[in-house]
């Protein structure tokens, strides 16, 4: 696997690219919110965690490609940082995948992502991710 900045590319099989926060215009896309009142979480933390958690969510996507080698498409996950870093709450808000296996195995490494602590209150994160055979 090479990493290059439109994302992860494959270097081949039946393993899928998975093109995601690497891109700038990706990043820019993400959504981060917080409470009326409280500053902004950093994005840079968000990422990292994220990034730190490919493997895991390549595996989701590897997965799906063993039941379905034509498996693609963009998936956004929304979840809540809770105060204490942990993830509160997370949910697939729009997906253009329907392998039901795939997107619950993405909730579920989601759901074990730790963040920095965040004083200013719970913090609303929607983050897109792009999957896509590799060629």
């Amino acid at each position: 696997m090479r990493a290059r900045e439109s994302g992860l590319v494959s270097s081949g099989g039946r393993r899928g690219a998975l093109a995601l926060v690497t891109s700038l215009a990706v990043i820019a896309a993400a959504s981060v919110s917080s409470p009326v009142g409280a500053e902004s979480i950093a994005r840079d933390p968000i990422q990292q965690e994220v990034r730190r958690s490919l493997p895991s969510i390549r595996r989701c996507y590897d997965q799906a490609l063993v039941r379905n080698p034509a498996t693609a498409g963009r998936v956004t996950l929304q979840f809540v940082i809770g105060t204490d870093g942990r993830v509160r709450s997370v949910f697939v808000s729009t997906t253009t995948i329907t392998d039901s296996a795939m997107l619950d195995c993405l909730v579920e490494r989601a759901r074990r992502w730790r963040f920095l602590p965040n004083e200013a209150g719970d913090v609303t994160v929607r983050y897109p991710f792009h999957f896509a055979p590799a060629r």
